[in-house]
């Protein structure tokens, strides 16, 4: 991992909604029926359909489904129920994000996740930090765009997740 440039990203939301049901919502996603921007398609990245958590906890398990028919397993390294809870990942050797990309064994990888819920004057709010790392020698050409994506990719799932927990 010597070879790699790491690299965190966050974006951040107001919900208005209880924290139990944001807590709900960023640990079992439901967005299969929100339309997914047509630049990420252009982009050949897969829609997320929904995810699950598979056991609570630290060592457990979140499964993470897309319209391609892929996969990926994200495993829980913290968990502060309804405060915060951080996952790694690790995926089907054939997951791909781009046409080019395969974002966990390739020269861009995304390592982990976070998301916080904290109350900032008297809303709610979720952030989604990410981790991830590009290959020395391709973050000159790979470092500005990988972090616009991501930053859009981070708001279309967060205000999916908003709409869910305000309904």
């Amino acid at each position: 991992m010597n070879n790699y440039t790491f690299k965190k990203i966050s974006s951040s939301v107001n919900i208005n909604s209880s924290i139990e049901n944001i807590w709900d919502k960023i640990t079992n996603v439901e967005i299969e029926n929100f339309k997914f921007p047509w630049y990420f398609r252009l982009l050949n990245i897969p829609k997320p359909i929904r995810a699950k958590i598979l056991k609570e906890g630290v060592g457990g398990k979140r499964m993470a489904f897309f319209d391609n028919k892929k996969t990926f397993t994200q495993e829980i390294v913290t968990w502060e129920k309804h405060k915060t809870y951080s996952f790694t990942f690790n995926s089907e050797d054939t997951f791909k994000a781009g046409y080019f990309f395969n974002i966990f064994t390739g020269i861009f990888r995304i390592s982990k996740g976070t998301y916080y819920i904290t109350t900032v004057e008297a809303q709610n709010q979720i952030e989604l930090q990410t981790d991830y790392m590009i290959k020395k020698g391709f973050n000159w050409i790979l470092g500005k765009p990988i972090y616009l994506i991501l930053t859009v990719f981070q708001s279309y799932l967060l205000n999916t997740i908003k709409v869910t927990s305000e309904k």
